[in-house]
């Protein structure tokens, strides 16, 4: 609320209209939870981005939308407009998409099966990322639960009503308006579900940005995971989905791979080290909410509050200790990291304990190196990089210079 400012008004506003029917009402608690981890949510925004926005509405995207972008208005200008929720969103906005999402949670057959704590991280949320607020639920609640009106389908399995809309989505007309098309040569903060409403183009950020649009759109709860840095490639983040069946268990997916059962453990379709979860709420154990006060290099990819590690939902415990050097102290900082073809990239932490520390739920199969990074950036190793096999034995890469 003092964050909020002179916009503070419009939140107690939120919180009056739902405490008259009592304050443990679910309503007023749901408002609890988006106000309450509302601080660091903001849009980025720019008028080349506006104009990019306009642009591929209007033209029939291909892998030459953006090189042609560029000729006509120039490179994307990476220098962005911060607004951040709390001073600028409307009580009347979050009022709707509370109620609307609420009227999802108790229409679809299977909502009765959710938590209330699922329902608030994989319904209720008004935005994914970065995207300029829009009001989009109603918009997409519309396009897509009618093609679920006429399908043929276990009408109580969330699952089943998701293959209707992921073939759906897969499916391509004479034209190929619904074919995405990658852009490998761009990025750009999230386009914002009206955008995608239509448009089938961009990176994997904006395919799942748009495939979590229309899932929590027609009630199925669901997300996106992610890695800090591919282990095997010099691409660095990718992301993909995820959705939650009416027995809890989860499935992930990649759009233009089949989608598995949901399972104990999910299956990755690349290598990623470490997995995390994009989510709304606010993330204690984040690596940027634990040291953000700290004197710790808080490296690119982990500095983002709403990031939960997911790795047990993927992959086995297997914990592995390392030795850290005689010079760091309990409570100093190690990075996991992997290598992206140049240098190491770090995905995951622990603080040194006894002169060690610990991972868990680390992908097997993969090279990782525990390393330093003091805050002017300056990298060193700690330990030989080492590959952790799915039985839990470990192969060090010790270097033999055999050179005569």
């Amino acid at each position: 609320m003092k964050f909020a400012s002179k916009n503070r008004i419009e939140l107690e506003k939120v919180l009056e209209h739902y405490n008259k029917t009592g304050i443990d009402s679910l309503k007023y608690k749901a408002a609890c939870f988006l106000i309450g981890n509302m601080r660091y949510h903001y849009s980025l925004n720019n008028t080349q981005l506006d104009t990019f926005r306009r642009f591929v509405l209007d033209t029939v995207t291909t892998a030459q939308t953006y090189p042609n972008f560029k000729k006509e208005f120039g490179p994307m200008d990476e220098h962005y407009d911060i607004t951040y929720d709390a001073k600028v969103i409307k009580a009347n906005y979050l009022i709707r998409n509370i109620d609307f999402s609420f009227r999802l949670w108790e229409e679809t057959p299977w909502g009765k099966k959710y938590s209330f704590d699922t329902f608030c991280e994989e319904l209720l949320p008004y935005r994914v990322g970065n995207e300029p607020i829009e009001d989009w639920k109603e918009i997409y609640y519309k396009r897509y639960q009618a093609m679920l009106d006429t399908a043929l389908y276990d009408r109580t399995i969330p699952l089943a009503a998701w293959r209707v809309l992921y073939d759906y989505l897969h499916n391509t007309t004479g034209k190929d308006i619904l074919e995405w098309v990658f852009a490998y040569d761009w990025s750009s903060p999230n386009l914002g579900a009206l955008t995608l409403l239509n448009l089938r183009y961009g990176s994997c950020q904006e395919l799942t940005d748009m495939l979590t649009y229309v899932m929590r759109s027609v009630g199925i709860p669901g997300g996106i995971d992610m890695m800090v840095q591919h282990p095997d490639d010099s691409q660095r983040q990718h992301w993909w989905n995820y959705m939650r069946d009416s027995n809890g268990l989860c499935t992930a997916f990649d759009f233009y791979y089949t989608m598995d059962d949901p399972a104990q453990k999910m299956t990755c379709i690349h290598k990623c080290g470490v997995v995390y979860r994009k989510g709304f709420a606010i993330q204690s154990q984040s690596f940027f909410m634990k040291y953000r006060n700290r004197k710790v290099l808080i490296p690119s990819g982990l500095d983002d509050p709403f990031l939960k590690n997911v790795s047990n939902q993927y992959f086995y415990e297997n914990p592995i200790t390392l030795p850290a050097g005689k010079e760091y102290e309990n409570g100093d900082v190690l990075y996991l990291s992997v290598f992206n073809n140049s240098t190491w990239i770090p995905i995951s932490w622990d603080e040194v304990k006894d002169r060690e520390v610990t991972f868990s739920y680390l992908e097997p199969n993969v090279l990782y190196q525990l390393t330093y990074f003091s805050r002017e950036g300056k990298y060193k190793a700690e330990f030989c990089p080492f590959v952790q096999y799915k039985d839990g034995s470990v192969y060090y890469a010790k270097v033999e210079d055999t050179r005569k």
